[in-house]
């Protein structure tokens, strides 16, 4: 219901301004911008489809949060319980913060949900029914999405690798620390395009 206003702040207005650009051009002046570009990217495909009004933009980001409440019932209930997963979507929905943020048109849910897909992959690759390529798969390009949403994001993952390091040692599986750090090396080359920005 907060998606169906048209009250924007600077940022805001910034973002509906800035998708009307082409592509070429929106990754270009995003590379003097604070952020990564792959929201702007996805957003301006979302727009072509649903419009450039504010409220669709709006709703752009909620779609994250409801991925992750499907997430909460789907994977979080059955793996730890209903007390995790009512807490999850409680915290995670009626937060003060999460009030504003969650309907911005700005990109950090979507910087979250990948950071949260980065460290779910993780856990299954960590159990030992996590095995599966697709975990290995969704770790290296979660934490790659989340490292081109946002520099806050990178950073989130990259705490995400360190303490997984930590504790596939400390748990003595040390045939996971291939997984983990072909990931690394894989998002090293796949960010070494926008290192330099990252840098500057």
């Amino acid at each position: 219901m907060l998606c169906f206003n048209y009250d924007v702040w600077l940022d805001e207005a910034f973002t509906g301004i800035f998708i009307r650009s082409n592509f070429y051009d929106m990754i270009k002046a995003t590379a003097m911008d604070v952020h990564p570009p792959l929201y702007y990217v996805l957003l301006k495909l979302f727009a072509m489809v649903f419009g450039y009004h504010i409220p669709a933009l709006k709703i752009f980001s909620v779609l994250p949060i409801a991925f992750l409440m499907s997430i909460s019932m789907f994977w979080i209930y059955p793996k730890f319980g209903f007390k995790a997963s009512f807490l999850f979507q409680l915290l995670l929905g009626t937060l003060p913060n999460s009030m504003i943020k969650n309907v911005e048109m700005r990109m950090y849910t979507w910087g979250m949900l990948f950071v949260f897909l980065t460290a779910l992959c993780a856990y299954e690759i960590w159990k030992e029914d996590g095995e599966g390529i697709k975990f290995e798969i969704g770790f290296f390009t979660f934490g790659l999405a989340a490292a081109y949403t946002h520099y806050f994001a990178l950073i989130s993952v990259a705490v995400i690798y360190v303490l997984f390091v930590y504790w596939i040692v400390q748990g003595k599986k040390y045939k996971k620390l291939r997984k983990v750090f072909a990931s690394m090396i894989g998002s090293v080359f796949g960010y070494l395009p926008w290192l330099p920005v990252f840098y500057n």
